[in-house]
Formats: C-alpha cells, sequence, structure tokens
C-alpha cells in the first residue's frame, strides 16, 4: 500500500469514527473456591498455556510496569500475538492489562482480571475489556462475537481448574 493511499484510508477513519468510540465487554462466573486460591491459578502465567482456551499464551513477570506477551485465541479464530503492560497488579484481587494495535489511538484494549470474594468463603472471578480508538466501531461485531465467547470459555476453564480435585 503507498503512502497516499494509506494516508487517504487513515483520514477516512477518522472521519467515519467517533472521536472517542468505546465498547465494553464483560463477563463473570461464581467459583467455588477461596479467592486465593483462584488467584493462585489466575497470576501463574506459565501454566496458563495448560488450561486456558482464550489466552493460550502469557509469558513475563507479572508486575507493575512489565509487558507480557500474550496469544490470544477465541475458539475458531487464528491466533493473535500481543503485548500488554501490567497497569494494576493487587493481589489477591486485580491485575489490569493494556495492549494496543498499531498505536492506543487506533485501537486499544484494557483488559481487567478481577477476583471478589463472595459471603459463602467462595469467590466470584469477573473480566472486563474496554476498547477504544478509531477501529472500534468497526471491529463491535467481531468483539462481541469471538472476544466475548473467548471470555466465557476462559472463565470456564479457569473454574474448572480451580475446583478440579488435587492431583495425588
Amino acid at each position: 500500500m503507498g503512502k497516499w493511499t494509506a494516508l487517504v484510508l487513515a483520514a477516512g477513519l477518522l472521519a467515519a469514527a467517533p472521536a472517542r468510540a468505546m465498547y465494553e465487554i464483560s463477563t463473570e462466573i461464581d467459583i467455588d473456591a477461596p479467592a486465593q486460591k483462584t488467584w493462585d491459578v489466575l497470576a501463574d502465567l506459565p501454566k496458563w498455556a495448560d488450561w486456558n482456551p482464550f489466552i493460550r499464551t502469557a509469558k513475563g513477570t507479572l508486575a507493575k510496569g512489565n509487558f507480557i506477551d500474550v496469544v490470544v485465541q477465541p475458539s475458531g479464530t487464528k491466533p493473535i500475538n500481543g503485548k500488554g503492560e501490567v497497569l494494576v497488579l493487587e493481589p489477591p484481587h486485580e491485575m489490569v492489562w493494556t495492549a494496543a494495535l498499531l498505536g492506543s489511538w487506533i485501537f486499544r484494549g484494557k483488559h481487567h482480571f478481577v477476583v471478589e470474594p463472595t459471603t459463602d468463603g467462595h469467590c466470584r472471578f469477573r473480566q472486563y475489556e474496554q476498547f477504544t480508538g478509531i477501529l472500534v466501531p468497526f471491529l463491535h461485531g467481531k468483539l462481541n462475537r469471538e472476544t466475548k465467547r473467548g471470555f466465557m470459555e476462559m472463565n470456564a476453564a479457569l473454574k474448572a481448574r480451580v475446583e478440579a480435585p488435587p492431583s495425588p
């Protein structure tokens, strides 16, 4: 693609998309285990490849300000490689990272993972992501179908992993 074609395409996208386009996906699941046990599985990034059907791999040291290399692949889709910066890390309750595609003004996701204790000694896992940028209006349907499905698949897999009886 020539630079003029790219410039015209970018100008068209800017003109067609709202200046502050935002979309959020949110899912949650109740887990019959304490919050700390759920957090321990969630925070063990090297083992995500063993159980996580959505974020197939996550590599890096989980610490605020660090970058995590991820491969995201909702079922039935092609893998997407990304690099997220850890913005919030508050064990055993919350982790947040953000990643951008071609710059944050084009497409940015801010992904929250939240473990909330419940009154019965169990917990609720909630994940949500806020998408911003000029591409959001064009990706709304894909995000709602594929990414939300990936969230639900990850939630179910985390629940199964945490609730599984210990190995002998």
